[in-house]
């Protein structure tokens, strides 16, 4: 467990306007296993929380500051003594709970006041110095009300001391991490910190502050959430850069525990930050193939529902950018799944998100469906990277690798809806030309033996589609689609070879 002393340094100032007030915290150096929930009246009205057993927070009197009874106590080590001397002074209340206490100004005055001090070279050092020191003891630090400021922030905003204060902050979190579960709320207090610095002055060291430490080997929880909140304290364009490249190469490490999350986290982070066209380029050149499946979770989660034809749009992408048959495994180690499985799981998740979707997700499947365009004689290549604006789904795309097997894994859906199975088969039937790059198309995914093992039966109902057509054409695709079948299908699958060999000649 720990102790309420070290969550005083991360409570909350007095920020004495019109309507702010004190808190009183819990002292003891002692561990506790006391845990509270914090709540706060700008009426001026006492408000005690209940105890609960999953927050460790301390109970809190919220008072105008103006009536603050707090006695005075003596300043316990050299930090709160330089405390004192700028106006911040350590007080007791009627229960001997210590807190800290700002007087009539606000946070960001305090803020103003230090800054301006630490000009001086060496109060500046004997300050961080003190607080370094005082960290270490794990002394008491209690603060009043105020729901954003805390003395680590106070310090970290200030411009003479923020790159000393979020080190010291990262050897907290750091340290607080390698006690496990026990001090995790504590650690996301820490992360709570960076999550709302306002004015960054030094991207660079906050930059090494992070990537010093081997972020990878801490628990899930605190190292995620971690790298999701780098974006927002690097605010350079050039260190954003750099991170990009660190979180590449944190995407080819060998993560241990919880690995899937800790992608998904450096994912989420990557497409937040800023890099240019070539960094970007590079960066999806080297992209590991493993991680796909879980890049389009994280699409599909962030995917704006309320938008009309959000999802039309996404598909359109895919299908533009998304080259399946240029996909290759990385050489670095061994890897852990086959391109097959990855390609199978992720139509699984795209057929997954339209079933949940209901028919909603079924009418954007349609409409993304009729823009399809005529067959082209190749796949379209990768958007280049200049140009990240989506395509509007009323515009028609040429017909791919991915939107074959998109339409095949979705007629094998038992919820597909009559008027989508339709509109899938007679898009292969009426195809007016390049009958040859349709068949072409059709044989790369059924090289995938997954994505062709389950779904025969959708693929023989598309080649009855095509043979029972008045078109020469379309005869000879659906003739050539029970060839690939027989072809590709191992000899142990219950619907054998004789068997599909029956369906196509009783067509005849």
């Amino acid at each position: 467990m720990w102790s309420d002393a070290e969550d005083d340094f991360f409570d909350d100032f007095a920020d004495t306007g019109a309507a702010a007030g004190d808190a009183q915290g819990d002292v003891g150096s002692t561990f506790s296993s006391q845990k509270s929930a914090s709540q706060r009246s700008f009426a001026g009205k006492d408000l005690r929380a209940n105890e609960f057993q999953d927050t460790q927070r301390r109970d809190r009197i919220v008072v105008n500051y103006n009536n603050d009874t707090g006695e005075s106590v003596e300043p316990s080590n050299e930090f709160e003594k330089m405390l004192l001397r700028d106006g911040i002074e350590v007080r007791s209340d009627e229960n001997y709970k210590r807190y800290m206490y700002i007087g009539d100004i606000t946070s960001d005055l305090l803020v103003a006041k230090l800054d301006k001090n630490m000009n001086v070279r060496r109060y500046r050092d004997d300050l961080l110095s003190a607080f370094e020191e005082a960290l270490q003891q794990r002394n008491n630090f209690v603060t009043s009300c105020g729901v954003q400021e805390s003395i680590f922030r106070v310090l970290i905003l200030c411009h003479s001391s923020q790159a000393k204060a979020f080190d010291l902050l990262m050897n907290q979190l750091q340290n607080l991490q390698k006690e496990g579960q026990s001090n995790l709320n504590l650690s996301h207090l820490c992360i709570a910190q960076i999550r709302f610095i306002n004015r960054i002055y030094d991207s660079r060291a906050l930059f090494c502050s992070i990537f010093e430490r081997e972020i990878e080997q801490w628990i899930p929880e605190i190292r995620n959430s971690l790298i999701s909140s780098i974006p927002e304290v690097l605010t350079d364009v050039s260190v954003q850069l750099e991170a990009v490249q660190e979180l590449q190469s944190l995407l080819l490490r060998d993560v241990k525990t919880d690995p899937t999350g800790c992608k998904l986290a450096v994912i989420s982070a990557l497409s937040l930050l800023n890099s240019d066209a070539e960094t970007t380029k590079k960066s999806l050149s080297s992209f590991d193939v493993e991680l796909l499946p879980s890049l389009i979770e994280l699409l599909l989660r962030r995917l704006d529902t309320s938008s009309k034809n959000a999802f039309a749009d996404l598909l359109c992408q895919f299908s533009s950018n998304l080259q399946i048959d240029k996909l290759r495994l990385s050489r670095r180690g061994k890897p852990r799944r086959t391109l097959d499985d990855i390609v199978g799981e992720v139509f699984d998740k795209l057929s997954q998100f339209v079933v949940l979707g209901g028919d909603t997700r079924w009418k954007e499947v349609n409409r993304f469906l009729r823009t399809m365009g005529p067959t082209g004689k190749g796949v379209l290549d990768v958007a280049s990277q200049e140009s990240m604006i989506a395509p509007e789904s009323d515009t028609p795309h040429t017909l791919g690798l991915f939107d074959v097997m998109l339409s095949i894994t979705l007629l094998s859906l038992r919820t597909c809806p009559l008027n989508v199975a339709t509109s899938i088969k007679q898009r292969f039937v009426q195809s007016q030309d390049n009958i040859e790059c349709l068949y072409r198309l059709f044989s790369d995914a059924l090289k995938f033996k997954q994505f062709c093992e389950r779904n025969v039966n959708p693929i023989i109902s598309v080649a009855q589609q095509c043979l029972w057509s008045a078109k020469p054409e379309a005869q000879k695709l659906g003739a050539k689609l029970f060839k690939e079948l027989v072809l590709a299908l191992p000899k142990r699958r219950e619907v054998g070879h004789w068997n599909i060999f029956s369906i196509a000649f009783s067509l005849f």
